[in-house]
């Protein structure tokens, strides 16, 4: 039923506002962001936050100005990292092996699929967040990232007739390609980041003990949506369904940049001062 619900959205308009509900809905999951900084900076004492704030902020700072420098470096660039943090996240959660097969597998198929299955709305896409230089993304993606993403799905599928454990990484690789090669490309990621990868993600915070309060929670969230109004703002002279698109995979990858960084440092901590997200 998710399926042809996702499929029978057709229009821009409905469509644009689909993926309004859905990063808005996804972004509370980055909240957590604080509290692996409190740790990575807390050699910092109380004043903690001052680095955190100013590595956070010019990381996204960063991004943005390459969006405007170079946008289709950043384009390629965001797609990546967008493979190996949806590979990483969801494979925790889909009880996968951990390895980089799994992490191609799992975190290609919401990029690999709909290039191959919704080439034309794709190249749209990919043509308002990076003009003419989408077609070459989106080549990189339908020729050579293909390839890629085929190797580590027999891998993965390999190893699991050997195993017979990780099934359900398996029926969930299915459900997950499915939904992108019948949905519309905005509608099927809207469904997936909201209802897939963000609970997840809080479900693996809250194994690690790193939710952070509500209230906290709720503050960032709201500065997100900010950064995302004054994106939008700075483009309100491109059409309503364009800006939408452009704001919003600009803002999620200002937001996941920073996001991977504080995730990797906390991962490079000494084992002894490993994170454990403790609330002083």
């Amino acid at each position: 039923m998710l399926v042809v619900g996702a499929a029978a959205l057709t229009g821009h308009v409905a469509t644009s506002i689909v993926l309004i509900l859905a990063v808005v809905a996804g972004l509370p999951h980055g909240a957590t962001d604080a509290v692996v900084g409190r740790h990575v900076f807390r050699f910092f004492g109380s004043t903690w936050w001052l680095p955190f704030l100013a590595a956070y902020v010019g990381l996204a700072a960063l991004v943005l100005g390459m969006w405007a420098a170079l946008p289709t470096f950043m384009l390629a660039t965001f797609l990546v990292l967008s493979v190996i943090h949806f590979g990483m996240q969801d494979g925790e959660s889909k009880r996968a092996s951990g390895s980089w097969f799994d992490v191609v597998a799992h975190g290609g198929a919401p990029i690999v699929v709909p290039a191959l299955f919704h080439t034309v709305e794709v190249e749209r896409l990919f043509s308002i967040l990076a003009g003419q230089g989408g077609s070459t993304v989106l080549w990189l993606i339908a020729g050579p990232a293909v390839g890629i993403w085929v190797i580590a799905v027999a891998v993965v599928v390999y190893r699991a007739s050997e195993t017979g454990k990780p099934i359900a990484s398996l029926l969930d690789l299915g459900l997950t390609s499915t939904l992108f090669a019948v949905a519309p490309p905005l509608v099927a990621f809207s469904f997936y980041f909201a209802l897939l990868h963000t609970p997840r993600a809080f479900v693996s915070q809250h194994r690690r003990g790193s939710l952070p309060a509500m209230r906290q929670s709720l503050s960032l969230t709201a500065m997100a949506c900010f950064l995302g109004f004054c994106i939008y703002y700075a483009g309100q002279k491109i059409d309503f369904d364009a800006n939408v698109v452009r704001t919003s995979f600009m803002l999620l990858s200002a937001l996941t940049v920073p996001h991977m960084a504080l995730e990797y440092g906390a991962r490079k901590l000494p084992t002894r001062t490993a994170i454990s997200y403790e609330r002083s």
